[in-house]
């Protein structure tokens, strides 16, 4: 029996019970989200310029491990990954950044 099944019927319903509690998992997913950036930034020595910028690449952050968490579940790897240094960045500016470093190393003698 759970927390919310001990209350009396006029005080909670279950449907409000159960909205609640999804609320509180979001919450919680959020806070560690939020408590896993600032361990990736401190890790890597990040900063940012604004908090417009920060919250930015928070997103781009969570997007990209939303991503390396749904890999890592996939069975049949013999690999895991991770974030890296570009983990805040888009799909469009990894593309860019990995494009101009083979090009810059084709140029090198």
């Amino acid at each position: 029996m759970n927390k919310f099944q001990e209350l009396p019927r006029e005080f909670i319903s279950r449907k409000e019970a159960t909205r609640l509690v999804s609320f509180a998992q979001a919450v919680q997913v959020e806070q560690t989200a939020i408590k896993d950036f600032a361990s990736w930034m401190a890790t890597y020595n990040v900063s940012y310029a604004t908090t417009t910028e920060k919250s930015t690449r928070q997103t781009n952050w969570n997007n990209n491990f939303k991503v390396i968490d749904s890999l890592n579940k996939t069975k049949g790897h013999t690999f895991t990954v991770g974030p890296n240094i570009m983990a805040d960045r888009t799909a469009a500016e990894v593309t860019k950044i990995v494009g101009a470093v083979k090009a810059a190393n084709k140029f090198k003698p």
